[in-house]
Protein backbone atom coordinates (compact mmCIF):
# COMPACT_ATOMS: atom_id res chain seq x y z
CA UNK A 1 0.00 0.00 0.00
CA UNK A 2 2.67 2.43 1.00
CA UNK A 3 4.59 1.39 -2.52
CA UNK A 4 1.42 2.32 -4.37
CA UNK A 5 0.33 5.69 -2.72
CA UNK A 6 4.10 6.76 -3.21
CA UNK A 7 4.07 5.54 -7.21
CA UNK A 8 1.56 7.91 -7.52
CA UNK A 9 2.37 10.94 -5.72
CA UNK A 10 4.85 10.43 -8.13
CA UNK A 11 2.92 10.53 -11.43
CA UNK A 12 1.33 13.46 -9.87
CA UNK A 13 4.60 15.46 -9.46
CA UNK A 14 5.70 14.73 -13.19
CA UNK A 15 3.29 17.03 -14.48
CA UNK A 16 4.47 19.95 -12.03
CA UNK A 17 6.60 22.75 -13.30
CA UNK A 18 8.42 22.94 -9.97
CA UNK A 19 10.23 20.09 -7.82
CA UNK A 20 7.64 18.07 -6.01
CA UNK A 21 10.00 18.74 -2.70
CA UNK A 22 13.51 20.24 -1.83
CA UNK A 23 15.70 17.84 -0.37
CA UNK A 24 17.55 19.13 2.96
CA UNK A 25 20.39 17.48 4.04
CA UNK A 26 19.91 18.42 8.05
CA UNK A 27 16.25 19.81 9.16
CA UNK A 28 13.50 18.16 10.62
CA UNK A 29 10.30 17.36 8.72
CA UNK A 30 8.09 20.57 7.48
CA UNK A 31 10.98 23.41 8.76
CA UNK A 32 13.26 25.37 6.18
CA UNK A 33 15.03 28.61 6.49
CA UNK A 34 15.80 30.76 3.99
CA UNK A 35 19.73 29.49 3.56
CA UNK A 36 18.38 25.87 3.12
CA UNK A 37 17.34 25.99 -0.28
CA UNK A 38 20.25 24.05 -2.36
CA UNK A 39 21.72 25.55 -5.35
CA UNK A 40 18.90 25.78 -8.18
CA UNK A 41 21.22 26.53 -11.31
CA UNK A 42 17.87 27.17 -13.40
CA UNK A 43 16.54 30.00 -11.25
CA UNK A 44 16.47 33.07 -13.17
CA UNK A 45 18.78 35.62 -12.21
CA UNK A 46 17.84 37.61 -9.91
CA UNK A 47 15.24 34.89 -7.91
CA UNK A 48 16.47 32.86 -5.16
CA UNK A 49 16.37 29.22 -5.34
CA UNK A 50 12.93 27.96 -4.18
CA UNK A 51 11.29 30.78 -5.20
CA UNK A 52 8.99 31.39 -8.70
CA UNK A 53 9.46 34.20 -10.75
CA UNK A 54 6.07 34.24 -11.50
CA UNK A 55 3.88 36.48 -9.78
CA UNK A 56 1.87 35.72 -6.99
CA UNK A 57 -1.70 36.45 -8.13
CA UNK A 58 -0.77 33.93 -11.05
CA UNK A 59 -3.10 30.95 -9.61
CA UNK A 60 -1.82 28.53 -12.68
CA UNK A 61 1.83 28.77 -11.40
CA UNK A 62 2.74 25.44 -9.40
CA UNK A 63 6.04 27.03 -8.12
CA UNK A 64 4.11 29.69 -5.91
CA UNK A 65 2.41 26.22 -3.83
CA UNK A 66 4.03 25.62 -0.47
CA UNK A 67 7.13 23.09 -1.26
CA UNK A 68 7.29 19.84 1.12
CA UNK A 69 10.86 19.38 2.44
CA UNK A 70 12.19 16.09 2.92
CA UNK A 71 15.44 15.25 4.80
CA UNK A 72 18.17 13.93 2.48
CA UNK A 73 19.00 10.68 4.28
CA UNK A 74 14.83 9.89 4.18
CA UNK A 75 14.52 10.84 0.76
CA UNK A 76 17.67 8.49 -0.59
CA UNK A 77 16.07 5.47 1.77
CA UNK A 78 12.68 5.58 -0.03
CA UNK A 79 14.07 5.56 -3.59
CA UNK A 80 16.28 2.45 -2.58
CA UNK A 81 13.08 1.22 -1.03
CA UNK A 82 11.14 1.41 -4.25
CA UNK A 83 13.59 0.67 -6.33
CA UNK A 84 14.55 -2.39 -4.81
CA UNK A 85 10.82 -3.13 -4.81
CA UNK A 86 11.33 -3.46 -8.23
CA UNK A 87 13.99 -6.06 -8.43
CA UNK A 88 16.93 -3.87 -8.66
CA UNK A 89 19.63 -5.02 -6.25
CA UNK A 90 20.32 -2.72 -3.06
CA UNK A 91 23.96 -2.11 -4.24
CA UNK A 92 22.29 -0.71 -7.46
CA UNK A 93 19.46 1.22 -5.77
CA UNK A 94 21.74 3.30 -3.65
CA UNK A 95 23.93 4.20 -6.94
CA UNK A 96 20.53 4.73 -8.85
CA UNK A 97 19.01 7.00 -5.39
CA UNK A 98 22.79 8.99 -5.40
CA UNK A 99 22.28 10.05 -9.11
CA UNK A 100 18.37 10.67 -8.60
CA UNK A 101 19.24 12.94 -5.10
CA UNK A 102 22.09 14.61 -6.75
CA UNK A 103 20.11 15.79 -9.79
CA UNK A 104 17.62 17.29 -7.27
CA UNK A 105 20.04 18.32 -4.88
CA UNK A 106 21.85 20.70 -7.57
CA UNK A 107 18.19 21.91 -9.21
CA UNK A 108 18.07 19.76 -12.23
CA UNK A 109 14.64 18.40 -11.81
CA UNK A 110 14.01 16.71 -14.63
CA UNK A 111 16.65 14.70 -13.93
CA UNK A 112 15.53 13.49 -9.79
CA UNK A 113 12.61 12.37 -8.01
CA UNK A 114 10.19 12.41 -11.57
CA UNK A 115 12.34 10.29 -13.50
CA UNK A 116 11.31 7.31 -10.93
CA UNK A 117 8.26 6.72 -11.76
CA UNK A 118 9.74 5.67 -15.34
CA UNK A 119 12.38 4.11 -13.92
CA UNK A 120 9.67 1.88 -12.20
CA UNK A 121 7.70 1.37 -15.10
CA UNK A 122 10.16 0.27 -17.27
CA UNK A 123 11.52 -2.17 -14.83
CA UNK A 124 8.11 -3.89 -14.02
CA UNK A 125 7.38 -4.37 -17.61
CA UNK A 126 11.39 -5.63 -18.68
CA UNK A 127 12.36 -3.33 -20.74
CA UNK A 128 14.96 -2.67 -18.47
CA UNK A 129 17.00 -5.26 -16.00
CA UNK A 130 17.37 -3.82 -13.05
CA UNK A 131 20.25 -7.17 -11.69
CA UNK A 132 21.89 -7.08 -14.97
CA UNK A 133 25.92 -6.81 -14.47
CA UNK A 134 28.22 -4.87 -16.90
CA UNK A 135 30.39 -7.00 -19.39
CA UNK A 136 34.31 -6.22 -20.50
CA UNK A 137 34.15 -7.52 -23.95
CA UNK A 138 37.50 -6.08 -25.15
CA UNK A 139 40.03 -4.08 -23.67
CA UNK A 140 43.39 -2.67 -24.35
CA UNK A 141 45.82 -1.17 -22.12
CA UNK A 142 44.03 2.14 -22.22
CA UNK A 143 40.55 0.99 -23.52
CA UNK A 144 37.72 -0.78 -23.31
CA UNK A 145 34.24 -1.88 -24.89
CA UNK A 146 31.14 -2.48 -22.29
CA UNK A 147 28.09 -4.60 -22.78
CA UNK A 148 25.71 -3.04 -20.27
CA UNK A 149 23.19 -6.03 -20.77
CA UNK A 150 20.19 -4.02 -20.82
CA UNK A 151 20.83 -2.50 -16.84
CA UNK A 152 20.41 0.63 -15.03
CA UNK A 153 22.42 3.53 -17.10
CA UNK A 154 23.84 4.68 -14.19
CA UNK A 155 25.21 1.16 -12.60
CA UNK A 156 26.98 1.09 -16.20
CA UNK A 157 28.22 4.20 -16.32
CA UNK A 158 30.17 3.77 -12.45
CA UNK A 159 31.53 0.86 -13.77
CA UNK A 160 33.04 2.06 -16.99
CA UNK A 161 34.07 4.91 -15.38
CA UNK A 162 36.18 2.87 -12.58
CA UNK A 163 37.34 1.19 -15.67
CA UNK A 164 38.80 4.26 -17.36
CA UNK A 165 40.25 5.71 -13.95
CA UNK A 166 41.84 2.28 -13.43
CA UNK A 167 43.46 2.22 -16.78
CA UNK A 168 44.51 5.87 -16.75
CA UNK A 169 46.40 5.47 -13.40
CA UNK A 170 48.18 2.67 -15.61
CA UNK A 171 48.52 3.82 -18.89
CA UNK A 172 48.30 8.09 -18.66
CA UNK A 173 44.62 8.11 -20.62
CA UNK A 174 41.46 5.67 -20.30
CA UNK A 175 38.78 5.81 -22.50
CA UNK A 176 36.18 3.37 -22.29
CA UNK A 177 32.72 3.07 -23.96
CA UNK A 178 29.43 1.11 -23.82
CA UNK A 179 26.32 -0.43 -25.65
CA UNK A 180 23.04 -1.72 -24.33
CA UNK A 181 22.04 0.75 -21.39
CA UNK A 182 19.14 2.72 -20.75
CA UNK A 183 19.14 6.18 -21.69
CA UNK A 184 17.23 7.67 -18.97
CA UNK A 185 19.77 8.56 -16.85
CA UNK A 186 22.05 12.07 -16.34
Amino acid sequence: MYLNAALQILRQSVSHKSPPFSLISSCKLGTRSPGDDPPNKHSPKGVPSGQSSASPSDPDDKATEPQRVVPLMEARRFFVDVLTRSSVNDNYAQQMADALLFADYNGIYSHGLSRLGMYVNDLDSGAMDGTACPVLLRESPSTGWVDGQNGLGVVIGNFCMQLAIQKAKEEGVGLVSAKLGSEREL
